[in-house]
C-alpha cells in the first residue's frame, strides 16, 4: 500500500512538472516569422548561466500563472548561445534578457525577477498604453491595486498627444489612464484643463511645464512612491531620475532604538515635508551598509543617514549626530544650499579609485567564494608574466656579454700590440745608444792612442774594457724588461 502511494505521489508531480512545462515553450529560428500576431513574454537565457537556471522554477511559475488568469500573452524561451542571430537582432548583451514582444515594440523588464513583479509588467505592457477610466468606481479601483499611476484629464490637446508618446516610452515603469474631470473625487482640484497628475502616497500632485520641465523627465522622476523599501536595483534606478535619495542606513534583522529613530524620522520626512522635498529628494530605507560601502568606497555606519545623488555619485553625511526632526531639516537645508560637505564624485581620481576598487574588490570575492579558482585565475597569469619577464631579461643579458667580450679579447690584443710595440722602439733606442757609444769609443780609441805616447800606455784599454762591460750590462738589464712585459 505505502509502494502504491508513492508511484502515485511520484506521478502526480511528475504530471504537475509537465503541466508546468507545458506552459512554457522552447522557441527556435522559427519563431521570428509568426511572433507579430502575438504577444510574447520571451526569456534569453546561456545554458551556462547561474542566474538563468535560478530564474528556471520562477519561470515556469509565470508561464503557470499567465495561462490560468486567460492573460493573451504567450509565455517562451530561447537559448540565446544557441540562436544568436535572433538574440543579436533583439539587442541582448546578457543574460538573462526578459523581454516583452508585441508587434514591432520590445520592451526591457528591469525589475526583480520575482513572479509578482514580471506577471505585472507583462499584464501591464501587454495591454493598452493609456487605460480610460469611464467612472469614479473604476478610479477608486485602481487606486487600490496600484501604488503609483498617471492620469490624463481632458479632451483632445497636444498635451495628450505627447502624454500618449511618453506612455508608450516609459509603460515599462507605471500604469497610464486618462479621464475626464467628473470622474476625479471632490477633492482634486485642478488648476487647468488638460491636465496631467500623478497620484501616490494618498495624494497627488499636478504637471507644471515652467516649474517640471519636460513631461517625460516629470514622469521619471515621480514615478516612484514618497517612501522606499531602496535595495541596490532601486537605487540604481532612482539615479535616472536626477533626484538624490534620503537613505536611513538599518539592520532590520537587528534592529536598535537608533535605527528606530533614523527611520521614523525619514519617514516623517517624507510624509510631513513632501511639499518641500518631494522635487529634489527621494526617501526610504536600506537594509545593511554593503552595497552602500561599495558606492562610496569606504565605510558606513550602522546605523546612520547618509544623502546620496547616484548621478554623480555624490553623498553627503551629516556633521552632526541626528536626533531630532529639526537637525534632519538643517542637515537636508545644508545640502540644498551647499553648504554641506561633497564627498565622492565623478572626477578622473575618483574614476581611477573606483576601477581600482572593482577591480580589488572582484578578487577579494573570487578568493572568499573559490580559494582555489581565484590561485588558478590570477597565480597562473602572473606566473606566465613573471617567467616572461625573466626570459627577457635574461635573454638581454647573454647578449651584453656575447657583445662585450670579442670588444674585450680585441683591447687585449691591441694592449699587447701596443706593449710589443713599446719594447720594439725601446730596442732600437738602444740600438742606436750603442751605436752612438761605438763611436764615442773609437774617437776616444783614437785620443787615447796619442794620450798613450805620453803616459802610461795601459790607460786607455781599462777604460775601453769598463765601457763594454756597462753596455753590456745595460742590453742585459733592457732585455729582461721587455722579456717581462711580454710575459
Amino acid at each position: 500500500m505505502a509502494k502504491e502511494k508513492a508511484i502515485l505521489t511520484c506521478a502526480v508531480v511528475f504530471l504537475n512538472i509537465a503541466a508546468l512545462l507545458a506552459y512554457v515553450e522552447d522557441l527556435d529560428d522559427t519563431f521570428k516569422d509568426g511572433r507579430m500576431e502575438e504577444v510574447w513574454l520571451v526569456e534569453f537565457y546561456a545554458p551556462w548561466c547561474g542566474y538563468c537556471k535560478k530564474l528556471e522554477p520562477i519561470w515556469q511559475e509565470i508561464g503557470a500563472e499567465m495561462k490560468s488568469s486567460g492573460s493573451l500573452v504567450n509565455v517562451g524561451k530561447m537559448d540565446a548561445t544557441k540562436y544568436s542571430s535572433i538574440a543579436s537582432e533583439f539587442g541582448v548583451r546578457g543574460y538573462p534578457t526578459i523581454k516583452l514582444l508585441k508587434g514591432d515594440l520590445a520592451y526591457n523588464y528591469r525589475g526583480a525577477r520575482t513572479k509578482d513583479e514580471i506577471v505585472e509588467f507583462a499584464n501591464r505592457v501587454a495591454g493598452p498604453v493609456v487605460r480610460s477610466l469611464p467612472s469614479e468606481q473604476m478610479f477608486e479601483h485602481v487606486m487600490i491595486r496600484h501604488k503609483v499611476l498617471f492620469i490624463y484629464i481632458g479632451g483632445e490637446s497636444p498635451l495628450k498627444e505627447k502624454y500618449i508618446e511618453v506612455a508608450s516610452e516609459l509603460i515599462v515603469y507605471s500604469y497610464f489612464f486618462s479621464a475626464t474631470e467628473d470622474v476625479l473625487p471632490k477633492a482634486v482640484t485642478l488648476q487647468e484643463i488638460p491636465s496631467v497628475a500623478v497620484f501616490k502616497d494618498g495624494s497627488y500632485f499636478l504637471y507644471d511645464e515652467y516649474q517640471d520641465g519636460d513631461l517625460s523627465s516629470w514622469v521619471n522622476r515621480e514615478r516612484f512612491s514618497g517612501y522606499l523599501q531602496i535595495d541596490g536595483f532601486t537605487l540604481y534606478e532612482l539615479g535616472d531620475t536626477g533626484k538624490s535619495a534620503v537613505i536611513a542606513i538599518i539592520d532590520e534583522k537587528n534592529p536598535t532604538e537608533e535605527s528606530t529613530r533614523y527611520k521614523t524620522l525619514i519617514h516623517r520626512l517624507a510624509t510631513e515635508f513632501k511639499d518641500h522635498y518631494s522635487r529634489q529628494f527621494h526617501f526610504g530605507h536600506m537594509d545593511g551598509n554593503s552595497y552602500i560601502n561599495g558606492l562610496i568606497m569606504g565605510e558606513v555606519a550602522v546605523p546612520s543617514i547618509i544623502v546620496v545623488n547616484t548621478s554623480n555619485d555624490q553623498y553627503f553625511l551629516p556633521g552632526e549626530p541626528v536626533e531630532t526632526m529639526e537637525q534632519l531639516l538643517r542637515f537636508i537645508d545644508s545640502v540644498l544650499d551647499g553648504s554641506a560637505q561633497a564627498q565622492g564624485g565623478d572626477g578622473i581620481f575618483q574614476r581611477a579609485k573606483r576601477v581600482a576598487f572593482d577591480a580589488r574588490s572582484t578578487i577579494m570575492s573570487v578568493f572568499r567564494s573559490s580559494p582555489l579558482l581565484g590561485c588558478f585565475l590570477f597565480g597562473l597569469p602572473l606566473g606566465i608574466i613573471s617567467l616572461m619577464c625573466y626570459g627577457i631579461c635574461t635573454a638581454e643579458s647573454d647578449d651584453g656579454r656575447e657583445e662585450t667580450e670579442p670588444l674585450k679579447r680585441e683591447a687585449l690584443a691591441q694592449d699587447q700590440a701596443n706593449e710589443v710595440g713599446e719594447v720594439e722602439v725601446e730596442e732600437e733606442e738602444e740600438e742606436e745608444e750603442e751605436e752612438e757609444e761605438e763611436g764615442c769609443s773609437d774617437d776616444d780609441d783614437d785620443d787615447g792612442g796619442q794620450r798613450g805616447s805620453v803616459g802610461p800606455q795601459g790607460f786607455g784599454g781599462e777604460e775601453e774594457e769598463e765601457a763594454q762591460k756597462e753596455g753590456e750590462e745595460q742590453q742585459q738589464a733592457v732585455k729582461s724588461s721587455a722579456d717581462k712585459k711580454v710575459d
